[in-house]
């Protein structure tokens, strides 16, 4: 029997290792074929596990079934959020379940085997500064076992051509003059921000000086190594090209995006370039942890499940329209991308008017709109509508015309989603209407706001309690019986000494009544508005901030500093 075990054991480690293998290349050079993808996992699955003789009939189809586990829970998961169809259910499930399963499990006793094997060597031969070192010694164990499983994932950025294959300096007419070392310094600075987890990574370069550059995580802006005038001059230009921008001069704002690979996932890196008085600015905005957000829906940005529920419910609508306001770097766009996910596994057709493709989605039908010229944000929804979608999804709305032909498709029986500018939900309808939307037609279509902000999330690791204060407990409306635990940060090596790992939303829920709708519709100040507004309030920012404290998912003092 335990040579059966082991065999079988044997068995399922070498179908983990070929089929993720071979996954990985087909989403190097495939991208996003689901196809090609499952096709190498079920010759991996039957390569290994079906054909030896020398295995035991019974376990050939307990390897089937435990192959088929992870798939049939992910079609469960997504089938029990409730108004998905079996069959979309079964679509959207199978991504990949399976190989990221056995990959799991033979990334981790790898790992084991390898550690175990490197301080036994060092007892042996008396490297004492082997085991000082250990630390480092598993981080260098974890890089090699990535290897192993997925040499396409490993943790170090891959620039990729538009054919998905690697990038090639010899080849690549684009990068003709352009040394192999500023592209090696190019690969290096990408690395550096995904590995810090930074939203985006900038480059900036005055005249005759030194480059500088920066990483904004999760939320703060950090300092990043200086390059030469000289070298940052040639990195930049190298995005450029990579990014197909011309070589402009100054008061020049330009956008783009070239493919990378980072972690087994094909992405956009997003480009924003700048040059004004001798200065030029290019920011670098990875897109590849916020698409693993936005795959997971609603659920995986910090809502919790009464949250999820009521804008599933507004998403439900067959008409209306629906505004998500946020300040600059507040997530609010992930949220409308998470939301068109939802949409999706509700079968309903979207397309999607933006500045500039930030993710691609299977099932939207997206339109890039420049705002200036011909392609207008107005012209763009008019190119939008005709492919007769049932949502229709304008990612930011930043004038009069794009205000009034959101409200106009929303009154005449469609649902739209619209971002707009603004502190809260209150703040963001009172920008809308500042800039002169027909409050009229605006009374017909608003459905429910939707606001956020984002707030760092206290490392597991190292944050500590305390009991509050009374008068802070007070101010939070916490319990009097009883002890009122909350955490601070406290800063270790797990995360970079900040005390914060990662971040999440705070949401503020408002479903437009009658009184609001008539208080638009007469054109009533908008002091009477907004105590309307107050009235049908799900949730508030400072509702689900408390809970988020009282949790220790953050702090008093993070709270205050994005809320202030």
């Amino acid at each position: 029997v335990l040579a059966w075990l082991a065999t079988y054991v044997f068995l399922l480690f070498a179908w983990a290792v070929t089929s993720t293998r071979t996954t990985m290349h087909a989403r190097v050079t495939f991208g996003r074929s689901m196809l090609v993808r499952w096709i190498s996992a079920i010759v991996g699955l039957v390569a290994f596990v079906g054909i030896p003789m020398g295995v035991p009939h019974l376990l050939v189809p307990s390897g089937v079934l435990l192959a088929i586990a992870p798939i049939i829970y992910s079609i469960y998961g997504i089938y029990k959020k409730g108004g998905v169809s079996l069959g979309r259910a079964v679509q959207v499930g199978t991504v990949s379940s399976v190989m990221l399963a056995y990959a799991s499990v033979f990334r981790f006793v790898t790992l084991i085997v390898e550690m175990v094997w490197i301080v036994f060597q060092a007892i042996v031969q008396f490297d004492w500064a082997t085991l000082r070192d250990l630390p480092e010694k598993m981080r260098q164990a974890k890089r090699k076992v990535q290897r192993m499983v997925a040499p396409d994932s490993a943790r170090f950025v891959t620039l990729l051509a538009d054919s998905g294959l690697p990038l090639d300096i010899e080849t690549d007419p684009r990068l003709n003059g352009i040394p192999k070392s500023v592209l090696g310094r190019l690969e290096s600075l990408l690395n550096q921000g995904l590995e810090l987890g930074a939203s985006n990574t900038s480059l900036t370069i005055r005249r005759e000086a030194m480059a500088e550059t920066a990483f904004r995580v999760d939320g703060i802006t950090h300092r990043g190594p200086a390059l030469s005038g000289q070298e940052g001059a040639l990195v930049a230009r190298t995005i450029k090209k990579l990014a197909g921008l011309p070589m402009v001069g100054q008061s020049a704002s330009l956008a783009g995006s070239f493919p990378v690979m980072w972690t087994g996932r094909r992405s956009n890196m997003l480009v924003e370039t700048a040059s004004s008085n001798g200065v030029d600015t290019v920011l670098l905005r990875s897109t590849v942890e916020e698409r693993v957000l936005i795959d997971d829906g609603l659920a995986g940005l910090g809502m919790d499940d009464a949250a999820v529920a009521a804008v599933r419910n507004l998403l439900r609508l067959d008409r209306g329209l629906i505004l998500f306001a946020g300040l600059p770097y507040s997530g609010k766009s992930t949220t409308m991308y998470a939301a068109m996910v939802e949409l999706g596994l509700l079968g309903r057709s979207v397309a999607l008017v933006e500045k500039s493709i930030r993710h691609h989605l299977d099932h939207v039908a997206q339109i890039a709109a420049s705002g200036s010229g011909t392609n207008t944000f107005p012209a763009a929804i008019q190119a939008a509508i005709q492919h007769r979608p049932e949502v229709l999804v304008v990612r930011e709305i930043l004038d009069r015309q794009t205000a009034d032909a959101c409200a106009r498709e929303a009154a005449a029986g469609r649902l739209v989603l619209a971002g707009v500018n603004g502190e809260d939900a209150i703040d963001g309808l009172q920008r809308l209407c500042s800039i002169g939307v027909d409050s009229g037609i605006l009374s017909v279509g608003l459905k429910g706001l939707v606001a956020q902000r984002l707030v760092r999330v206290l490392c597991e690791s190292c944050k500590v309690s305390y009991e509050a204060s009374p008068e802070l407990a007070m101010k939070l409306k916490l319990p009097k019986a009883g002890p009122n635990l909350l955490y601070r940060a406290v800063g270790c090596p797990q995360c970079r000494g900040t005390g914060f790992k990662g971040q999440t939303g705070l949401f503020e829920l408002l479903a437009v009544d009658e009184p609001v709708a008539a208080a638009l519709a007469s054109n009533e100040p908008f002091d009477v508005l907004k105590k309307a507004l107050q009235n049908c309030s799900l949730r508030s920012l400072k509702q689900t901030a408390v809970g988020n404290i009282r949790q220790g998912i953050t702090s008093v003092e993070e709270v205050i500093r994005v809320m202030k």
